[in-house]
């Protein structure tokens, strides 16, 4: 079955990761079958392909009609090497060097982050499913929304605008205080452990695994953000509620604080290519650009917003002024 290729991929399927993340798409099944023609060129040679924990049945079928045969357990890379060192010396062709580079590695990964070669020596699975994650976060959201909303919704001169910005300032500073201050407090542990906040980073990890590793920017970024931004939220929501005239000010400062901690969170890995997330969309696009743009989105139109109040909230008094001289 082996004669000149082989593609192992690294750590794409892990044990307790969902179906939907453990199952091959057409679309990797179309590049695995590109990667076998770009090695073996037209030929009829055989194929392998390493999967660490687990492929779909259509997805092996459709590689088994492609000449890939696919191979499920991790157990079996011992004996691989063996079968490939023994084609190496008694094949005319070379292996290719992917081929080589996989032999020499002595082991895989323990974790499905990236880069495959990051280290995380006490590194535990979460036994949370992502969406039982997603769905405690979703609920605790929308909790803290209805029950802020009835409580705006008593204020009868308060726009739309101010309202949404009201329970934003409600969520976004428990966010800061209790999710990103868990973080700061256990991020040298959060690896190992399997709370259910913990788990919660290390499904978000999944697209930056910084948040594993104790980043010396992420941490400080966060330490700064739950224990100033947090709270400073909370006056910001209850500026709103009871119409305190610094109220502007306050939005102003946290939204331009969190439109710029967004900014460096993003530039600092921007400039490396994002080796830190995984390349499927979920991840990259989902919850790494996503969720995190809200913060560009939301505290922009804030930021907006009070910038105009303030500015024509001068130009009334200095109207006033000038009347008062002439």
């Amino acid at each position: 079955v082996i004669n000149s290729g082989f593609f192992y991929s690294s750590a794409e399927q892990r044990e307790k990761l969902v179906e939907s993340e453990r199952k091959f798409t057409d679309e990797k099944v179309k590049k695995i079958v590109e990667f076998k023609k770009q090695v073996c060129g037209d030929t009829n040679k055989g194929f392998v392909v390493i999967n660490q924990k687990g492929i779909d049945p259509l997805s092996l079928d459709l590689l088994c009609k492609n000449g890939i045969l696919a191979l499920r357990q991790t157990k079996v890379f011992k004996m691989l090497q063996k079968i490939l060192s023994f084609f190496a010396i008694h094949n005319e062709e070379k292996l290719p060097e992917q081929v080589l580079e996989v032999i020499s590695k002595p082991e895989l990964p323990n974790h499905p982050y990236y880069p495959t070669d990051l280290k995380l020596p006490n590194f535990t699975e979460k036994t949370y499913s992502m969406e039982y994650l997603i769905g405690v976060f979703a609920a605790a959201t929308i909790t803290i929304t209805l029950v802020f909303f009835s409580i705006i919704s008593q204020k009868r001169n308060v726009s739309g605008l101010n309202k949404f910005a009201f329970i934003w300032f409600i969520i976004t500073g428990s966010i800061h205080i209790f999710l990103e201050g868990y973080f700061v407090y256990s991020h040298e542990t959060i690896q190992s452990d399997n709370f259910l906040l913990a788990q919660m980073w290390k499904e978000y990890s999944l697209s930056d695994s910084r948040y594993l590793t104790s980043d010396s920017f992420v941490v400080n970024m966060e330490g700064i953000t739950a224990v100033l931004l947090g709270p400073a939220s909370y006056f910001a929501a209850i500026g709103i509620h009871q119409n305190w005239p610094s109220r502007h000010v306050i939005q102003l400062i946290v939204s331009l604080s969190q439109l710029y901690g967004l900014v460096l969170y993003y530039a600092t890995t921007f400039f490396e290519g994002f080796p830190h997330s995984r390349p499927e969309p979920l991840y990259f696009w989902g919850y790494f650009f996503g969720i995190n743009f809200l913060w560009f989105l939301i505290p922009g139109t804030l930021i907006l917003q009070s910038c105009l109040y303030l500015t024509n909230t001068v130009r009334e008094v200095q109207k006033k002024k000038s009347k008062k001289t002439n």
